[in-house]
């Protein structure tokens, strides 16, 4: 017991630096250097700018080619771990549809000097904050990394008008973060490797319902760490920006004002999910990401469960940490996407199914298959299934989610008259899937563009659908229905979104018994999920 003991306080230490090294505090919060701040736009500062107190107002009428300040001495960015950022705050002064530009000139290395622009529609008339991670957005975009910074320039276009109420460059300095980050990862290691006798420790732990208990507070520990450290690195001005972007958008839109447009590019189970929390909380936007939070953390339990029916309770909790820590699934089961419900509703038909209770397993797929269009490719395997056993009752079940995927049909036809309403949609976006613009070009000799990085992800995926057939030939037969239909309807540039909600390649990966290599995954995923996440909230993911 004292080694159990032992183990436990290891382990609170280990967690502890963890959350310290992550979790903006007093001992590692990064120190915050200003290298220019120009608050009040007097001296040096674009003389020829109208003034109203401390506000500059930028016109494309007074100014037509914006304005520029060089410094007197260059500005040291730094490399990790020092970050430089240019923050701006800003408004626009009228109503007119324009674009804002920011102009940095920066030395390399070798002293090359070279400018380039960031830019971005500008936001709406009231006060709105940016903030650019100048050495990344130089290394993303441009492929080097900027050693100092020569000149900051600011431009219009077409024609607006524009409030600054300040312009700063600083630097985040993370040394402490690093080093607590460090002693972490050390008692990672010490830890994992105390722990001899892993079942006396895990039986102590894992008991019942308490089997469910430690990765869920995992993932709800992860995610806390994860958007606690996005917001302090990123300083949004509300916590919900960090969790709604590109599709999230279309979504709270439905949500606010129902279908119009392109929204029918979207099945309606998420909206109407959220929808009935806005009417507790009134905010679209924090009942989109209220719905996907919890129905992410739910997935986590769901999915054991569910793995529980082909394997031990440790391999099936070992499995779970791998799905929910892999960077696509963490991060799409934590913003405002519909993938989250649509994965819980497919884990609960299916492990509901296996335990025989089939009206259950039907109302679950009914919610998949009207929250993704390819929803209803679970009741294949359950359908064909009850056929072949002759449970003809079981098979007519089926009826509720194709009724429900039915119902969602005809509700676009009466009010678009589309039956297909949701592909016409998506047609308009101009997606290209695998059979357009690979197959079908190669076929008749045209030029085909070759991106490996997808390839490899195709096979990776196809292969693990493909060896699901050894675990069960039902969930194999939907994982092949389902990554054969996104690899020929769906858009390239979302397969690695898409193929990672196929739970069934999840029960194919190979399961390890060493402690140390599965806390090893998970904080490496961990590490690539934060950096995916900041990714998604700055540009395209999946």
């Amino acid at each position: 017991m004292k080694q159990a003991g032992l183990r436990c306080v290891m382990l609170a230490v280990t967690v502890a630096l963890l959350a310290i090294s992550l979790v903006p505090n007093q001992l590692s919060q990064p120190k915050v250097t200003s290298l220019w701040d120009d608050s009040s736009f007097v001296e040096g500062w674009a003389p020829s700018l109208e003034t109203n107190g401390e506000i500059a107002v930028i016109s494309t009428q007074s100014v037509p080619s914006g304005f520029q300040h060089d410094f007197a001495s260059p500005l040291n960015i730094g490399y990790f771990p020092r970050t430089t950022f240019v923050e701006i705050r800003y408004r626009k002064s009228d109503t007119s549809q324009g674009s804002f530009w920011i102009r940095i000139s920066d030395r390399d290395t070798s002293g090359n000097c070279r400018t380039h622009s960031f830019g971005d529609n500008l936001q709406s008339e009231t006060w709105y904050t940016a903030t650019l991670d100048v050495g990344q957005l130089k290394l993303m975009y441009y492929g080097y990394y900027p050693y100092q910074m020569t000149s900051i320039g600011f431009y219009l276009e077409p024609k607006s008008v524009v409030e600054i109420d300040y312009i700063k460059i600083y630097t985040l300095d993370r040394t402490n973060q690093i080093v607590f980050f460090a002693l972490a990862a050390t008692m990672v290691l010490v830890t994992a490797i105390s722990f001899k006798d892993i079942k006396f420790f895990g039986m102590a732990l894992i008991c019942g319902w308490r089997r469910f208990l430690l990765p869920v507070l995992a993932v709800i520990l992860a995610k806390a760490v994860a958007i606690s450290s996005l917001y302090f690195r990123l300083q949004p001005s509300s916590y919900l920006t960090l969790f709604i972007n590109w599709d999230s958008n279309w979504y709270i839109g439905i949500i606010d004002r129902g279908y119009v447009g392109k929204a029918w590019a979207f099945f309606p189970g998420y909206p109407i999910t959220a929808y009935a929390i806005k009417i507790l909380t009134g905010d679209p936007k924090l009942s989109a990401v209220v719905v996907s939070l919890i129905f992410g953390i739910l997935c986590v339990p769901a999915f054991q469960l569910m793995a529980e029916h082909y394997m031990s309770w440790s391999e099936a909790m070992e499995g779970t940490l791998i799905v929910t820590f892999f960077p696509i699934t963490f991060l799409f089961t934590t913003v405002a996407y519909s993938e989250p419900l649509f994965l819980f509703a497919s884990l609960m038909c299916w492990h509901l199914y296996l335990d025989e209770r089939i009206l259950s397993s039907s109302v679950f797929a009914a919610i998949a298959a009207i929250t993704r269009p390819y929803g209803i490719i679970i009741v294949l395997p359950i359908l064909l299934d009850c056929l072949l056993k002759r449970k003809w009752r079981d098979a007519l079940k089926s009826v509720i989610p194709v009724s429900a995927l039915f119902s969602w049909l005809c509700y676009g036809y009466l009010t678009v008259g589309d039956w297909l309403a949701f592909r016409t949609a998506q047609e308009t976006w101009g997606q290209n899937d695998w059979l357009r613009s690979y197959l079908l070009p190669f076929l008749v000799g045209s030029y085909v563009g070759f991106d490996a990085a997808r390839l490899v992800l195709i096979v990776m995926f196809g292969y693990l659908a493909f060896a699901s057939w050894k675990v069960d030939w039902r969930i194999c037969l939907y994982a092949l229905v389902l990554f054969f239909g996104i690899l020929g309807f769906s858009d390239a540039r979302s397969y690695i979104r898409y193929f990672s909600f196929i739970f069934p390649v999840w029960l194919s990966v190979p399961r390890t018994k060493n402690v140390l290599v599965v806390m090893f995954l998970i904080s490496f995923f961990f590490v690539h999920a934060l950096s995916i996440w900041h990714q998604f909230i700055m540009g395209w993911v999946a």
